[in-house]
């Protein structure tokens, strides 16, 4: 989806934003950055890193609509002018600091970097990016002293590979609140960065559809397949939400009707699970589709967090696949009269080294 290899930086801003909280002060440069080659590949890996596997694509939000959102205005105005980028920038380094307003929250250095040739999906636009580093550390500088010795001193700098927080702007999809995605790897100050001062929500994309309806089925599976199949011990709850993974990564597209017929199969159970369906879109900003485009990311990621694993009270494990050949027609459940206990029975042709 996000494509950063070829892209180019042609402008960036650093400056340093305080703690409000702590009575402190922001710096405020006058100047835009001039890095050398060097420094600017050293900047692109620090800002970029971290979005190589970001998949989550969110939006400005406000409670009037994205238009009031406050970083949706700067960003808009940077993208009408970019030359302006100075001036935006220090927008955004004083709304950063009227959101520091907890005294947890970290001062440090603030970049703003204007982007040209981003690919995204198959649009090639510009994007603006906003990255804090909060973190100081030591490092030795190694120094030769004439031509018989060298010396060493310890200093402080920021490492390129660790990102504090960060986030990208593509000018894409700006009715809808453009393309935003986002990065924090401190959990103290989770709501400032995401909430408080870029003030993000979900996007209704095809990762979003893709998701929600996997967790759709989850749901199904937990309420109401299991205490229909309970006989049928979890291996058959395993094989449904495999059957819908299955489904879902043959088919470019997922249609509902079609969806249902193949995977759910039983009348009764069909009413159960689009009258799940419905309870899910009243309550949440946006509807599953009956008919929508399939994120193979996004499947991949969902279906790592669907259990697979059988765990038993005698500590012993089942594991089974996901996949075309998912075993569950090689388990069997039952009962022992003699001992009083359930028992799985495991069919195979020969152990594997």
């Amino acid at each position: 989806m996000l494509d950063l290899s070829q892209l180019n930086m042609d402008y960036v801003a650093l400056h340093r934003v305080g703690n409000k909280s702590r009575e402190e002060s922001n710096f405020e440069s006058g100047n835009l950055l001039n890095p050398s080659p060097e420094v600017e590949v050293a900047l692109l890996t620090f800002f970029l890193g971290p979005f190589a596997k970001s998949r989550q694509v969110m939006r400005f939000t406000s409670e009037l609509g994205h238009s009031e959102n406050h970083m949706f205005k700067i960003s808009s105005s940077i993208f009408s002018n970019p030359k302006g980028l100075l001036a935006g920038s220090v927008d955004i380094l004083n709304h950063l600091f009227e959101q520091s307003t907890h005294p947890h929250i970290r001062s440090g250095e603030l970049f703003i970097a204007y982007f040209t040739d981003m690919v995204y999906g198959d649009e090639v636009t510009d994007a603006i990016g906003i990255f804090k580093a909060e973190t100081l550390h030591d490092f030795v500088k190694v120094s030769e002293e004439g031509f018989e010795n060298l010396l060493t001193d310890v200093d402080e700098g920021i490492l390129v590979d660790k990102l504090d927080k960060g986030c990208i702007i593509v000018n894409t999809d700006k009715e809808e609140g453009y393309a935003v995605l986002s990065v924090d790897s401190n959990n103290y100050d989770a709501t400032y960065w995401k909430d408080s001062f870029l003030g993000l929500g979900v996007a209704n994309d095809v990762n979003f559809q893709t998701r929600s309806y996997l967790e759709l089925c989850q749901q199904f599976t937990d309420e109401v397949f299991a205490p229909e199949h309970a006989n049928d011990g979890k291996p058959e709850q395993m094989a449904f939400m495999n059957e819908a993974v299955q489904y879902m990564a043959e088919n470019e597209v997922v249609k509902a009707e079609e969806f249902i017929q193949a995977v759910i199969k039983e009348p009764a159970m069909q009413a159960s699970f689009m009258e799940l369906k419905e309870q899910h879109d009243a309550i949440n900003p946006f509807p599953i589709e009956d008919e929508f485009s399939v994120s193979k990311p996004a499947l991949k990621a969902q279906q790592r967090k669907i259990k697979n694993q059988i765990e038993l009270d005698t500590n012993i494990q089942i594991k089974l696949p996901f996949g075309p050949d998912g075993g569950s027609q090689f388990i069997e459940r039952g009962y022992d009269e003699s001992r009083g206990m359930y028992f799985y029975k495991v069919f195979f042709n020969s152990e594997k080294d």
